[in-house]
């Protein structure tokens, strides 16, 4: 499999095991989601802000509070994360909060934040709108949502 993906399986096994209740379910798909989605866009932008694998781990991690009950930042106690990961985490200002913000003005429909957001980091909103709906499906598929066909 090689190292990367090898890492990603196992962060998405564990993300899915926590919580198998319905609730459980949707935020361990909503954090796949918001995950590909992060390192799609990373890997489209010519000098991403962080590396594709950092902005999955940031995608994975931004619904982990909801899905342990618990305090973001007493979750990330002992983490090694990068300081900007996880001030964006916690929700305080950081070089990457941006990118959760973009992600949750999606979730939203806030087009006119997202059209900020595509402008300010020279995306394409094409590009960012077929990545979210290729997301939705690779979480499908990854947590075993989709039926073979």
């Amino acid at each position: 499999l090689g190292l990367r993906p090898l890492r990603q399986w196992s962060m998405v096994v564990a993300m899915a095991d926590m919580d198998p209740s319905p609730k459980g379910e949707e935020l361990a798909f909503t954090s796949l989601q918001r995950a590909r989605f992060l390192e799609q866009t990373a890997k489209a932008m010519p000098n991403p802000p962080l590396d594709p694998e950092t902005m999955f781990l940031m995608g994975l991690l931004s619904k982990l509070d909801a899905l342990l009950n618990q305090e973001m930042e007493e979750i990330l106690t002992d983490m090694p994360l990068q300081k900007e990961v996880r001030d964006a985490l916690c929700g305080k200002e950081s070089a990457a909060e941006d990118w959760l913000g973009l992600l949750m003005a999606v979730e939203l429909g806030d087009w006119g934040t997202v059209a900020e957001y595509i402008q300010r980091y020279s995306l394409k909103s094409q590009e960012c709108a077929v990545n979210y709906l290729k997301a939705a499906a690779w979480a499908r598929e990854t947590l075993g949502l989709t039926k073979a066909e």
